[in-house]
């Protein structure tokens, strides 16, 4: 075999992180998932013996060579590439700093001189003081138990709101407790603190933020505004999941953020078209069943108008049923 000092051989796994880098001492080079090969690839996608590097002594030129493998190789464009182009099978040059995919597995075979980006700056590490957690969790219930007893009128039963409260705390310490799973899986340690003021910090704003909707939706007289507590919802969910993976594997990418705000747009305009739609069966003064749900659910979608004329209709019917009921009543006691 020959001496050759100048090559390294980069592998990436399939998060496009490198996992290896091995300096190559002497060719050939065999790589793939048996115990035999020089590189082991670690891929179920990838043969025993998947391929072989050789490098020509007099020229240096690079060859690649697939041992007859289901598979076969993918020549890559760049690193990024979400698709190559297949190689014909046998054997092709190989040009230095070229990506390759077997299996799904990527790798580069490039200079030992090739420059490499500069170290990155250590960053402190920033915890959370620890009582920001519980004061988040008490402002997040503390708003849901004011939007409660709001939207309750005169029903408001405290016993219902302490009830609905502890499950809402348990459900998010479930839920919380889940993504600490998966993160003590993933990586050290559990972070079900994080995990829990998050969760009670995306609760928190989306409760409130409806507030001032509401409030300008009533001084402007456009229901259209106060629907938007929908999307609202939704983008605090998807946030959610942002923030909840992030704390688990690492900041997310530019178009999860892209998807975020599609998601916005879309619900906005959603809810803003069906309530222009609900809107013309209203009349000016039924403003507030558009704001306050239970009022909506009680019309039933018509105008106050129309209920009202049922409701005094129906009470027309009652009373004369009473009167018959009394005069009946008479007519045997006489």
């Amino acid at each position: 075999m020959t001496a050759a000092i100048g090559h390294v051989l980069e592998v990436l796994d399939r998060q496009q992180r490198v996992v290896q880098r091995v300096r190559l001492r002497s060719w050939p080079v065999t790589l793939g998932r048996g115990y035999g090969c020089d590189i082991i690839l670690d891929d179920p996608h990838v043969a025993p013996a998947h391929v072989r590097l050789d490098r020509d002594a007099a020229s240096g030129a690079l060859t690649l060579t697939d041992l007859g493998t289901h598979n076969g190789v993918c020549r890559l464009p760049s690193r990024d590439a979400r698709q190559g182009a297949r190689a014909p099978a046998g054997s092709f040059a190989l040009t230095p700093g070229e990506w390759i995919e077997t299996g799904r597995t990527r790798w580069r075979l490039c200079d030992a001189n090739e420059a490499v980006a500069a170290e990155l700056p250590l960053q402190s590490r920033h915890h959370e003081p620890a009582w920001l957690v519980p004061l988040m969790a008490v402002l997040a219930f503390g708003a849901v138990a004011a939007d409660m007893w709001f939207n309750a009128f005169d029903e408001f039963k405290p016993l219902s709101a302490v009830s609905s409260l502890v499950t809402g705390v348990l459900a998010l310490a479930v839920w919380a407790g889940l993504w600490g799973l998966l993160t003590r899986i993933f990586h050290a340690p559990s972070q079900f603190g994080r995990h829990f003021g998050w969760a009670c910090t995306v609760l928190l704003a989306a409760v409130i933020l409806p507030w001032p909707l509401a409030t300008l939706a009533y001084a402007l007289d456009w229901p259209p505004l106060v629907t938007w507590q929908r999307p609202i919802w939704a983008v605090a969910a998807a946030i959610a999941l942002l923030g909840h993976v992030s704390i688990a594997f690492g900041r997310p990418s530019r178009r999860a953020w892209a998807v975020v705000g599609g998601l916005l747009v879309l619900s906005l305009g959603l809810s803003t078209l069906e309530t222009w739609q609900n809107h013309r069966q209203l009349t000016p003064t039924g403003f507030m069943t558009v704001v306050r749900p239970p009022g909506w659910q009680l019309t039933g979608g018509a105008t106050l108008d129309a209920f009202y004329r049922r409701a005094g209709s129906r009470q027309t019917e009652i009373d004369a049923l009473r009167t018959q009921e009394v005069d009946g009543a008479a007519a045997e006691g006489d």
